[in-house]
């Protein structure tokens, strides 16, 4: 775990600078579609460095290509993610592209792209300078803003993790048992307690205006001491289903299918212009979207 500093930096970048640097492989036969393609995700870190204040390159491994479906589009995120404590006191995980701004002096050993980033190049995509867009095209810059935000934070941890049918929602479920790449659901499940993520740090329920954190804090109270390692992963399961804890997700996953129950809200103010609705209209729940 790495302490986040308490001081507000600010760094000073040229206006030539662009803090995003790409690595893109392209894996498809279409020279033009591909320089369409790497062109987008350079244009989508011109827009970005204009409007963040960033000191430490930003580095993306960027792919397109087939896959199984073209109803998928792609998605980007993290490679790795790092407890930090908040100045709040609560641990939670930064996305390294974040943690590298801080420039600490000791930190976890960084991965050598901070975002990676998979894109369907079975999709009808638009590129800026195609010809009129259409019903059936999407806009391929736009969607590349959107999913390199994800790769910067902007996304939240709570979400059904445990059911099949979502009905009750936390944090991200830390598993302190060493997992191979094939995940052992006959092996001990040692809890490591829910995790928020960076986002999650700036959620609150309306009316009240009270934290998402608290839940998460409450969560937090099963499974404490010597009473953290359970036999199976769906041991685990079954007995935080049972346990008081619970209702406490159960009454999160409500506010998240409850419109305008959930806010964004990075800083003190009350005023609208300040404020981001999350998407809570939806039923059945659909984890990831959100509008203002």
């Amino acid at each position: 775990m790495i302490k986040q500093p308490k001081n507000n930096l600010k760094f000073k970048v040229s206006e030539d600078t662009i803090m995003f640097q790409l690595h893109f492989n392209c894996k498809i036969n279409d020279v033009t579609r591909c320089a369409k393609v790497k062109s987008s995700f350079e244009e989508a870190g011109r827009i970005i460095t204009s409007v963040l204040v960033l000191n430490t390159p930003i580095m993306i491994n960027a792919t397109f290509r087939e896959m199984e479906s073209p109803i998928i589009l792609g998605a980007a995120g993290p490679l790795r993610s790092m407890p930090m404590k908040d100045d709040d006191g609560i641990e939670r995980l930064y996305p390294q592209a974040l943690v590298k701004q801080f420039q600490l002096p000791s930190h976890p050993e960084f991965a050598p792209f901070d975002i990676v980033a998979d894109f369907n190049s079975l999709v009808p995509f638009w590129f800026e300078g195609d010809p009129p867009i259409t019903k059936n095209q999407i806009g391929f810059l736009e969607l590349v803003l959107h999913e390199l935000m994800h790769g910067l934070g902007f996304t939240s941890s709570w979400e059904d993790h445990l059911n099949d049918k979502p009905q009750a929602v936390t944090p991200e479920i830390i598993n302190l048992t060493d997992q191979p790449e094939e995940p052992d659901l006959n092996a001990k499940f040692v809890f490591g307690g829910f995790q928020e993520r960076a986002f999650d740090k700036y959620l609150f329920i309306l009316p009240d205006n009270k934290s998402t954190s608290f839940y998460a804090n409450e969560l937090n109270k099963f499974a404490t001491g010597s009473e953290t390692t359970f036999n199976t992963p769906l041991t685990f399961a079954k007995e935080f289903i049972a346990s008081p804890q619970y209702s406490f997700a159960k009454e999160m996953f409500g506010y998240c299918i409850t419109p305008k129950d959930l806010i964004f809200k990075p800083s003190v103010s009350d005023n609208d212009e300040d404020i981001t609705f999350l998407e809570t209209s939806l039923k059945p729940f659909l984890p990831g979207t959100k509008k203002k």
